[in-house]
């Protein structure tokens, strides 16, 4: 009968220290090995007119090892008031949860928030999954193309709601230059209940190991807008960013 206790205790805390172990992996897997970059950027005007221009952004990414899962969020706010009245507004929240088959092929499950009632849109959501290929995946130079399908869904300001399928494609580039500048292009196509096509282009110039300074272009063209809206829109910015 004692031999017996004594067994199952020490099967009870074998099973204890590998499920504590499971758990320490898990959670040293979820918490390890991100990197990020807060920006921020402004523009003041005084005189005839009084403009102002503010822009925020912010990423957290994980690329993750091969047989490993990968993690990005990407998350941007622009706004810009003249003699005090709102003319710009656009917020945008991208995740993307990607598991790595092996070293340059992943497949992956997205969601998008687009809020811009300026332009006409209380919101737009869409969610898709798909395929990733890195083509170049190194220090130096990263270009990687997606393709994928899902879902978009709309509210515009007159309360008109749209659903509909989608399809996208989408390329991502990252070229060190040399040790202060690097360019970065992320560009995409969404085909749904209206096309829209997304370019994001970037230069960043190293001031330190943490600090940047970045000038962006951000040109997004949509096929279908409500009545009264152009359909292009051109950002261009000027930021501060911090690595981390």
């Amino acid at each position: 009968m004692k031999n017996t206790f004594f067994k199952a205790c020490l099967i009870t805390s074998a099973l204890i220290q590998t499920s504590t172990a499971h758990a320490n992996e898990l959670v040293s897997d979820i918490f390890t090995g991100w990197e990020g970059d807060i920006e921020a950027g402004a523009n003041f005007a005084s005189g005839n007119t009084n403009k102002e221009n503010l822009r925020f952004g912010a990423t957290l990414n994980k690329e993750g090892e091969a047989k490993a899962w990968g993690h990005t969020v990407k998350a941007s706010a622009h706004s810009a008031t003249e003699n005090n009245i709102r003319s710009e507004e656009k917020y945008r929240i991208i995740g993307q949860s990607r598991y790595n088959i092996s070293t340059t092929n992943y497949v992956f499950g997205e969601a998008e928030y687009v809020n811009e009632r300026l332009n006409g849109y209380q919101y737009r959501v869409s969610e898709g999954i798909g395929y990733g290929h890195k083509f170049y995946n190194t220090k130096q130079l990263r270009v990687a193309g997606e393709v994928s399908v899902g879902g978009r869904h709309s509210l515009d300001t007159q309360e008109v709601k749209e659903n509909s399928a989608l399809a996208k494609l989408s390329g991502k580039a990252n070229w060190v230059i040399n040790e202060s500048i690097e360019l970065a292009e992320d560009f995409s196509i969404s085909f749904a209940d209206s096309t829209i096509t997304l370019s994001e282009t970037s230069l960043k110039n190293k001031l330190s190991e943490s600090l940047y300074l970045k000038v962006g272009v951000t040109i997004e063209h949509n096929s279908d807008v409500p009545s009264a809206k152009k359909n292009t829109d051109t950002l261009t910015s000027l930021s501060l960013g911090y690595k981390f």
